[in-house]
């Protein structure tokens, strides 16, 4: 119950420091495992929010003793994020779909390997998370 009373209280200083700014409040989007894609809208709103997070950080650094966030840390983020975003896309576009047909889903996978492919080759700080995802849909 005092995490509950703990993050209402975080989510209420959230407001308030969106409220200073003059910016419409965005809310910080929970990770569920079950859910496809809530680690892609997780980190891309927690990027959205980086300054309004930061500085509620800041305030609350009795809390947030081990959580710090550095220049690098949101360059990982965004670069994270960029290899996600096809991910998320691709759900989308089968899922709104009424009649996906296999073609859909073979572009699909073939775009996404793609993705992965070039991510493996030119960005050396991804490296190891697309081609774990390379070698999973390799798999299927």
């Amino acid at each position: 119950m005092i995490k509950v009373r703990n993050f209402n209280k975080l989510l209420e200083d959230l407001q308030r420091i969106f409220e200073s700014q003059s910016i419409e409040f965005l809310s910080p989007q929970l990770d569920i495992s079950t859910r496809w894609n809530s680690t892609f809208l997780m980190i891309n709103k927690m990027i959205q929010i980086k300054v309004q997070a930061n500085m509620l950080i800041t305030q609350h650094s009795n809390e947030f003793t081990n959580i710090h966030f550095d220049d690098n840390d949101w360059k990982n983020l965004n670069k994270l994020v960029s290899v996600l975003s096809p991910f998320y896309s691709a759900t989308l576009t089968l899922s709104s779909s009424i009649y996906s047909i296999i073609g859909d889903l073979c572009l699909t996978f073939w775009t996404l390997i793609q993705h992965l492919q070039y991510e493996i080759l030119v960005n050396q700080i991804q490296y190891l998370l697309a081609d774990s995802i390379l070698q999973k849909l390799n798999e299927y």
